[in-house]
C-alpha cells in the first residue's frame, strides 16, 4: 500500500504542475548554486534516502520495534499523503521551486499565492511531514532517529535559504514581514 501511495506522491507532478514549469525546472545554471546548499542537501539525502531505509530494514529485520498498531500505520499513510499535498501544492504555485536553492538571475519574484500566503517555505514543510511519517508507515520506531535528523536539517537548510532569500531577492523582506512564519503556521 506504502509502495503505491509513495509513487502515486512522486508522479503527481507530472500531472499537476505546469509543463512549463517543470521544463523550468529542467533547466539549471550550476553557477547560480548557493555554495552552502551544495553541502547541506546531500547531508540531508544521505539520511533521508539511505539512513532512515537502512534503519528501518534492520529493524524489521531484527523486530526491535515490535509491532507497531495498524491505526497508527494508517494515520501516519494519511499524513504522508498531505505532507506530499502541500509539498505539491506549493511546486504547483512557484515557478522557481526546485530541489536546489539557487536564484534566479532574470525574472524571479517571489510568489505569495497558495501557500505561500500562510508560510513561507510550505514544501519544506510537506517535506517535514513526509520524513517524520515515513518511519511509522514502515513500523518502525528506531528509524525515527534519522528521520528527525533530516528534519533538523531541513529546518537549518530553511534558516539559511530565507536568509539568503532575504539578501538575494528583491521583494522577499517586504514578503516576510507579511508572512511572519517559515515553516509552521503560529509557531515560526
Amino acid at each position: 500500500a506504502f509502495l503505491g501511495i509513495l509513487l502515486a506522491c512522486q508522479f503527481a507532478p507530472a500531472f499537476i504542475v505546469s509543463p512549463s514549469i517543470l521544463k523550468e525546472r529542467m533547466v539549471r545554471d550550476s553557477k547560480s548554486r548557493i555554495s552552502w546548499d551544495t553541502k547541506v542537501s546531500p547531508i540531508m539525502m544521505v539520511f533521508v534516502a539511505f539512513v532512515t531505509p537502512l534503519v528501518a530494514g534492520l529493524d524489521a529485520r531484527f523486530g526491535l520495534s515490535g509491532q507497531i498498531q495498524l491505526n497508527i500505520i494508517v494515520l501516519a499513510m494519511i499524513l504522508y499523503v498531505i505532507g506530499n499535498a502541500i509539498e505539491i501544492w506549493a511546486m504547483a504555485n512557484n515557478p522557481f521551486f526546485d530541489v536546489v536553492v539557487h536564484i534566479h538571475r532574470e525574472g524571479h519574484y517571489v510568489v505569495k499565492e497558495g501557500p505561500y500566503q500562510f508560510v513561507r517555505h510550505p514544501g519544506y514543510l510537506g517535506m517535514i511531514i513526509s520524513f517524520l511519517v515515513v518511519p511509522l508507515v514502515l513500523g518502525t520506531l528506531w528509524a525515527l532517529i534519522p528521520a528527525v535528523i533530516s528534519a533538523i536539517i531541513l529546518v537549518i537548510r530553511t534558516i539559511l535559504e530565507d536568509g539568503t532569500l532575504q539578501k538575494e531577492l528583491t521583494g522577499y523582506k517586504e514578503y516576510s514581514q507579511e508572512v511572519h512564519y517559515r515553516l509552521f503556521p503560529g509557531i515560526w
